[in-house]
């Protein structure tokens, strides 16, 4: 996984492989035998929300990480701010979720890597935009049940407690040609 998301901020990933054959845990052995990913197998493929929730379930996350995001392998969540973990330090101390606007190249314009992610990603489209094409940061706590969890929503969250911005950013590391991205297939709505 490299040294990038520890220097973003990220704590840890609970990796979840759903019969890859690209040997992806081979690759990460390092990262697994560190701590810093928890490796979960599921053999069945296109069940994102149920393996959530399963892993969610039977990995104890609350008491490991505050924060919780969700992404595929091929994303990777930043903030203009440098840290992920300095963008949730400017938070509310009341905040529990935060939304925030998810890319994929080849839709909107998005043919080919941009230049500057944020020139091209950040000021091209300031607005945070419907849930269906957003992603989420969620304080663990807050997460009431399993079933709470889907790709683009956390539902039973206070909505005052509910933050909707830029601060944070999802991007896929390629682009949707490649056959890679399957994102929402499996949302529940």
């Amino acid at each position: 996984m490299g040294r990038s998301l520890p220097l973003a901020g990220v704590d840890r990933i609970f990796l979840i492989d759903n019969g890859s054959d690209d040997d992806s845990k081979k690759i990460i052995e390092r990262d697994i035998r560190s701590g810093f990913v928890e490796y979960f197998w599921r053999s069945v493929q296109n069940q994102q929300v149920q393996h959530y929730r399963a892993v969610h379930a039977s990995a104890r996350i609350e008491p490991k990480v505050t924060w919780l995001a969700i992404a595929d392998p091929d994303e990777f969540w930043y903030s203009p701010l440098g840290s992920l973990k300095a963008a949730i330090a400017l938070l509310s101390p009341d905040a529990d979720l935060v939304y925030s606007n998810w890319r994929i190249f080849d839709s909107a314009g998005f043919d080919d890597h941009p230049s500057s992610l944020r020139e091209q990603l950040l000021l091209r489209r300031p607005d945070v935009e419907s849930h269906r094409n957003t992603k989420w940061i969620c304080r663990t706590r807050s997460i009431l049940a399993p079933r709470a969890i889907g790709i683009h929503t956390v539902k039973w969250i206070d909505s005052r407690r509910v933050v909707s911005e830029n601060r944070f950013q999802a991007q896929p590391l390629c682009d949707a040609k490649s056959g890679v991205l399957h994102q929402g297939q499996d949302d529940p709505r």
